[in-house]
C-alpha cells in the first residue's frame, strides 16, 4: 500500500474512533503591528522576531507585520533591519483567543516600532512596553489569569478555588457564572469547560449531576472565564466559559513540588458532634448499660465516639517537564488529596471534590494529566494529551452519588454520618448498605495546528471522553433496622 492511501485510510479510523469537539476554542494568540523609522516611515523587509519561540514575520511594503500561533505566554520581541539600531520591547504578553495590544507609544493598538537610522554597530534598546487598560477586539467580558499570576497565588489549592477570584464567578462551587441555571442537585450545568480547545464532558447517561473539570493547578498556562454572549464559535453554552490551556514542556528540565499539611482539630462550629444538643436527652455516656451495648450479631460496641477531629490531612502535587530531542517535549503532573473528615462518617479521610464537598474516599483517589508536544517542523505542531481523575467513595444512596450524608429514610443508601436526625451517627465504620463505589473521569485528545503561510493556520481536534462508574462493591444487605441512639 502506498503512503497516501495508508494516510487515508489512518485518518478515516481515527475520525471514526473519536469523535470532534463541539467547542473551538483558541489555544493560541497573535500579535501584530507597524516598523516604522524615527521620522515615522514604513521600513519594508524589516524582521520582527519572538525570542525563545523560534517564531517571526517581515514587515510588508507599508511595514506591517504579524505573527500568528503563539503559545500563550511572556516574550521579547525583536525588530532588526540593516542600516538601523535592534530595538526588543519586553515583556510582552500573549493570551490565548486574543491579539495582544502592547502599545509603543500608548496612542495605537498595535506593537510599533520606531528603529534609529545608524551607520555604525551600536548597543541593543529594550524598551518595556505596558498592558493597555482596553483592549479593543474583545466582543465579551473576559478575565484571564496567567500562569505568573496562578504562581504568585500560594493560597489556591485547585483550578476551582483560582476561578472563584474571578468576578462573577458563584463562590459556592454550584458552576454558576453570573447567577447562571442550577440542576435540581444543585450544580450548574450552563457553564462550559475547555481544555487546549477540546470541551470537557460528563458521560455518565444521567444527563445531569455535573461537569468533569478536574486540572491540577501546576499544570494549568492560562485560565479565562467569558460571561455574557458567547461568541459563534462556542456552541451549546449558555451563561460562559472556562478555557484552559495546559503547559507544554520547554528546552530544559523542570521540576516542582507541592506539599500542603493540614493539622488535627475541629472543622466546624460548636461542640463536639457526639455532645451536639441535637442528641440531648438520647445519649447516656454515664450509662454503662447505654455504653456497653453491643451488636448481637457482631459482637461490637454499639454506641463508640470516634475521635474525627484528632486526625490530620494532607495534599501532595508534583509537576514535570522537559525536552524529548530536539522537537519534542513532556509534561507531567499529578495530584493525590488525603484530608481528615470534617464530620463523623464511613471514612476517616477522603477529599474535596469541585463543589467543595467533602468525599469520603479511600486512599487511591488521583487527579493526573500529561501532554506530549512534537514539532516536526516550523509550521507544523501535534500535542497529544490527556487527563484522568479517579476515585473511591461510600454511597450514600441519594441521587448525586458525591455529596449528602445519606438519604433519609432510604434504608439501602444509609451509611455512618449525620443522616437520618442523627440516627445513623453510631453505625459501624467503613461501611454502607449501598457499597463502596469506584469512579473515574477520563480525557483523551489530540490537536494538530499547521501554518499555510505567515497569516494563515489551521487546526484539527480529536477527543474521547468517558466517565466510568463501578457499583459491584455495593453489600448484599437490601434492608436495615435503623435504631435510634
Amino acid at each position: 500500500m502506498t503512503r497516501k492511501p495508508l494516510f487515508l485510510t489512518f485518518a478515516v479510523l481515527a475520525l471514526a474512533l473519536l469523535r470532534p469537539c463541539p467547542a473551538t476554542a483558541g489555544t493560541t494568540g497573535k500579535i501584530n503591528g507597524f516598523v516604522r523609522d524615527q521620522k515615522g516611515a514604513p521600513l519594508p523587509g524589516a524582521n520582527v522576531t519572538l525570542d525563545g519561540a523560534r517564531q517571526g514575520a517581515v514587515a510588508d511594503a507599508k511595514g506591517y507585520y504579524v505573527i500568528i500561533n503563539i503559545f500563550p505566554g511572556v516574550y521579547t520581541l525583536t525588530a532588526s533591519l540593516i542600516g538601523y539600531d535592534r530595538v526588543s520591547k519586553s515583556p510582552v504578553i500573549v493570551i490565548a483567543d486574543q491579539t495582544t495590544t502592547v502599545d509603543f507609544t500608548d496612542q495605537t493598538a498595535t506593537v510599533d516600532f520606531a528603529l534609529k537610522e545608524t551607520a555604525l554597530q551600536m548597543s541593543e534598546v529594550t524598551v518595556i512596553a505596558k498592558r493597555p487598560l482596553v483592549e479593543a477586539d474583545k466582543t465579551t467580558s473576559e478575565y484571564v489569569v496567567t500562569v505568573s499570576e496562578i504562581e504568585r497565588i500560594g493560597v489556591v489549592r485547585s483550578m476551582q478555588d483560582l476561578l472563584q477570584l474571578l468576578p462573577g464567578v458563584s463562590v459556592d462551587g454550584s458552576n454558576r457564572i453570573r447567577g447562571s441555571f442550577v440542576e435540581q442537585v444543585g450544580y450548574g450545568t450552563d457553564v462550559a469547560y475547555i481544555v487546549d480547545g477540546v470541551r470537557m464532558n460528563h458521560n455518565d447517561g444521567r444527563g445531569k449531576g455535573g461537569t468533569f473539570q478536574s486540572v491540577n493547578r501546576g499544570a494549568v498556562q492560562e485560565v479565562s472565564v467569558l460571561a455574557g454572549v458567547m461568541p459563534a464559535e462556542y456552541g451549546n453554552t449558555q451563561a460562559g466559559v472556562v478555557n484552559v490551556v495546559t503547559k507544554e514542556g520547554g528546552n530544559k528540565y523542570h521540576g516542582w513540588l507541592e506539599g500542603r499539611y493540614e493539622p488535627a482539630g475541629q472543622k466546624h462550629w460548636g461542640a463536639n458532634v457526639y455532645d451536639s444538643p441535637q442528641h440531648l436527652g438520647r445519649v447516656r455516656w454515664n450509662d454503662p448499660n447505654w455504653t456497653n451495648e453491643r451488636d448481637p450479631l457482631t459482637g461490637r460496641l454499639v454506641h463508640q465516639r470516634t475521635d474525627y477531629d484528632r486526625w490530620s490531612g494532607y495534599q501532595a502535587e508534583a509537576n514535570a517537564s522537559g525536552p524529548m530531542g530536539d522537537r519534542a517535549s513532556f509534561v507531567a503532573s499529578i495530584k493525590h488529596d488525603q484530608f481528615a473528615t470534617p464530620l463523623p462518617g464511613p471514612s476517616k479521610a477522603g477529599f474535596y471534590d469541585e463543589q467543595n464537598r467533602f468525599v469520603p474516599s479511600g486512599p487511591d483517589n488521583l487527579t493526573a494529566s500529561g501532554s506530549f508536544t512534537f514539532m516536526p517542523s516550523a509550521n507544523l505542531k501535534l500535542k497529544v494529551g490527556g487527563l484522568l481523575q479517579r476515585w473511591s467513595y461510600w454511597n450514600p444512596g441519594n441521587e448525586d452519588v458525591t455529596g449528602g450524608s445519606g438519604t433519609v429514610f432510604n434504608l439501602p443508601g444509609v451509611m455512618r454520618g449525620l443522616g437520618d436526625d442523627g440516627r445513623d451517627l453510631f453505625l459501624p465504620e467503613g461501611w454502607s448498605a449501598a457499597g463502596r463505589q469506584k469512579a473515574r473521569e477520563e480525557l483523551e485528545y489530540a490537536v494538530l495546528t499547521h501554518a499555510l503561510s505567515p497569516k494563515t493556520f489551521y487546526e484539527v481536534r480529536l477527543s474521547r471522553s468517558r466517565s466510568f462508574l463501578d457499583t459491584s462493591g455495593a453489600s448484599p444487605v437490601t434492608a436495615l433496622n435503623a435504631q435510634d441512639v
